[in-house]
């Protein structure tokens, strides 16, 4: 959710990517785009607040570690990703790393909490993770044409 909402707030803001070219035709326009971002921001604090009510707890690593692990996880996906576009490894900077880097949310709502997190290792879940990570990057790095 952060990623999504993250990109909404970008669109409304930088005036680029998917969002703002569903709105870019509407009148008058910088009130759209105030308003993209309004919205993007505002669900943005809705997606911390859901993450606070469901994040784990139990006695393990700390909420902090957790959290910042999985932020960075996921930032080296979405760089290896964008490696692998066509329009050259430059889209690392310019689009995949500010979509991952957008969901700080997440790390934020981490250190924030006093709990431990408890994650059983699970070799179903790796294996499923580690697929799912490599089609990721494989399929959507490259791009889909359609």
């Amino acid at each position: 959710m952060f990623w999504n909402v993250g990109y909404m707030l970008k669109s409304g803001i930088a005036r680029a990517g998917d969002w703002h070219f569903l709105i870019e035709s509407l009148e008058p326009a910088n009130i759209w785009h105030i308003g993209l971002a309004v919205a993007g921001f505002a669900l943005y604090i809705v997606a911390m607040r859901m993450l606070v009510r469901a994040w784990p707890a139990g006695s393990g690593w700390s909420s902090g570690q957790f959290a910042t692990i999985t932020y960075l996880t996921a930032a080296i996906l979405s760089a290896a990703a964008g490696f692998l576009d066509p329009r050259g490894p430059y889209t690392i900077l310019s689009d995949a790393l500010p979509s991952s880097l957008s969901a700080i949310g997440l790390p934020l709502v981490g250190l924030r909490q006093r709990a431990e997190v408890t994650i059983a290792p699970s070799p179903a879940w790796i294996a499923a993770g580690a697929i799912s990570a490599a089609a990721f990057v494989a399929i959507l790095g490259p791009g889909v044409s359609g």
